[in-house]
């Protein structure tokens, strides 16, 4: 479900997830309770907003991009949550 490098931003900065048991590491610190609360929403799987970077589900908080033809995976995760980058992450630019 994810695509990487996986995108975070945060107010701290924009960082990369790069692989996933990178990401299963850090999933309690990434998935937080907004993020959960987002995917749970009701609204948001029925109002989607879309361009030409893909399409996002509640304010922002998951960005979805086609790779594949029908095969949509979330490559950004906007995070409110203050996020504690390892020093092995580097920015994104």
């Amino acid at each position: 479900m994810m695509h990487y490098p996986l995108r975070l931003n945060t107010a701290a900065g924009n960082f990369q997830i790069r692989t996933r048991a990178e990401f299963l590491s850090r999933y309690n610190q990434i998935i937080d309770s907004e993020v959960i609360a987002t995917i749970q929403d009701e609204m948001s799987s029925r109002c989607l907003f879309s361009n030409y970077q893909g399409f996002m589900i509640g304010d922002g908080q998951l960005w979805f991009q086609e790779i594949s033809p029908g095969e949509f995976r979330v490559n950004t995760i906007n995070l409110s949550s203050k996020f504690k980058p390892k020093p092995s992450n580097k920015k994104a630019e």
